[in-house]
């Protein structure tokens, strides 16, 4: 796994960056502040982005490629979308990671470490809290639908 440092310019966003939902909640001030520090995570099979019971605050949003969620050893579910969103619980929670998060295949993800918002007005961390609880309660939303589907389908076939 290699990080790379995000070269962003102010105000200029490549089209993979410009498609991620949860990045266009932001005005144009904010998302320089939180894209110029952020780094690219260049992952390979195998390699392990998040780990079940570490403390973590970094924020990962998947950019290309597939990648597990295990928990407790057992894969729960795959993730294969741009913009999917990994660490989010524990950055939001403040409590340890509760998944792994491992690799399928090369993946690159946009890796963003909360320690920038130290570096933004009271006005604009307040705004990327509020993006990002929007955004994360539309995703949990989603992911109950989803698991509510699994229990009944599981229910009738137990009978």
């Amino acid at each position: 796994m290699r990080e790379i440092p995000y070269n962003h310019e102010p105000g200029n966003l490549p089209p993979s960056i410009e498609r991620i939902s949860f990045l266009s909640g932001f005005d144009g001030a904010c998302l320089d502040g939180i894209l110029s520090n952020t780094k690219i995570l260049e992952c390979d099979a195998g390699d392990i982005i998040i780990r079940e019971g570490d403390p973590g605050k970094e924020l990962y949003i998947l950019l290309r490629g597939r990648v597990a969620v295990l928990k407790g050893g057992q894969e729960v579910a795959r993730l294969d979308g741009a913009g999917e969103l990994l660490g989010e619980l524990a950055l939001l929670n403040g409590r340890e990671r509760s998944a792994t998060v491992t690799c399928l295949g090369r993946a690159y993800c946009l890796k963003i470490d909360p320690h920038f918002l130290e570096k933004l007005s009271r006005e604009e961390t307040n705004a990327y809290y509020a993006v990002l609880y929007r955004f994360v309660a539309m995703l949990l939303a989603e992911r109950l639908a989803e698991t509510s589907k699994r229990v009944v389908y599981l229910e009738k076939r137990l009978g």
